[in-house]
């Protein structure tokens, strides 16, 4: 699992540069749709895909859907982040994703939007990957029993204000 939450990080530093036209990715099983600025690059594997798109120099986004994945207490380490969350499925979850990382956690808040998904909104800061400035990433988990899907978008202080716009406009074309 720790592997994954790694992807999470990496699949946000690489990608192809493409035009800002906002475009809507429709997703089915489960069925949701989101808009990035671009065509992202898509890849589907075993019960993973991910949804991959680097704007420019200044943010990625990214899309991950895990598929049939039951977050529960057959995993020792996931048991252990539930206690420290008070039971909260996706903060534990954020536990595990920023003790993996060294994140720091700059704001949370619990997403209502969507009565068929537990929701949890997150933006982190990691220190330890560029000299003299620090990475962002701003995250929406959405869990149901049937499928978790983590929309993110990543990019560096020097460009907060171009980020935190291109954040809103992203996270408000997610539907289900």
């Amino acid at each position: 699992m720790k592997k994954i939450l790694l992807l999470i990080v990496v699949f946000s530093l690489f990608g192809n540069l493409y035009s800002q036209t906002w475009v809507k990715i429709d997703k089915t099983n489960p069925d949701y749709s989101f808009s990035v600025p671009g065509q992202p690059l898509i890849r589907d594997t075993m019960n993973i895909r991910i949804a991959y798109f680097k704007s420019d120099s200044t943010a990625a986004f990214q899309v991950i859907e895990f598929k049939d994945t039951p977050l529960d207490s057959t995993n020792a380490g996931f048991v252990s982040a539930l206690q420290e969350s008070n039971g909260d499925t996706l903060m534990a979850l954020v536990h595990i994703i920023t003790g993996v990382n060294n994140a720091l956690v700059t704001n949370s808040q619990v997403i209502t939007t969507f009565p068929a998904y537990k929701g949890l909104e997150v933006s982190m800061s990691y220190s330890n990957f560029y000299p003299g400035r620090n990475l962002i990433v701003h995250t929406r988990f959405f869990y149901n029993i049937h499928s978790l899907l983590a929309f993110s978008i990543t990019g560096t202080d020097d460009h907060l204000t171009q980020l935190e716009s291109d954040k809103d406009i992203f996270f408000n074309s997610i539907a289900f």
